[in-house]
C-alpha cells in the first residue's frame, strides 16, 4: 500500500485554524469552500466539520473542534488509516 503525504503548508494551516477558531472567517469562507478545497484530506475533512459546525451554531467551533473529531473518529471503522491522520 503507497502513503501519499499531502501537506498544503503553512497557508493552508493558517486559513483552517482560522476556520476553527475565527468567526469572522468562518462566516467568509464556509459557503466558499466546495469538497475536496485543500490538497490535504485530512484538512478537507476538519474543513467540513468547521463548516457542519458553523451552520448549525453560526459560530467557528473553537474549543469544540477536538470532541467533534472525536465524534467523527468513533463512526468510523475500526483501524481506518484516516483516523489516525485526523
Amino acid at each position: 500500500m503507497k502513503v501519499r503525504n499531502f501537506d498544503g503548508g503553512s497557508r493552508e494551516r493558517v486559513v483552517i485554524t482560522g476556520m476553527i477558531v475565527s468567526d469572522e472567517v468562518i462566516a467568509k469562507l464556509a459557503d466558499k469552500c466546495a469538497e475536496h478545497t485543500f490538497g490535504s484530506m485530512v484538512s478537507n475533512i476538519i474543513v467540513e466539520q468547521c463548516v457542519v459546525y458553523y451552520r448549525q451554531h453560526h459560530k467557528a467551533p473553537g474549543k469544540h473542534i477536538e470532541p467533534i473529531m472525536r465524534v467523527w473518529a468513533e463512526n468510523r471503522p475500526d483501524g481506518d488509516k484516516t483516523v489516525e491522520m485526523v
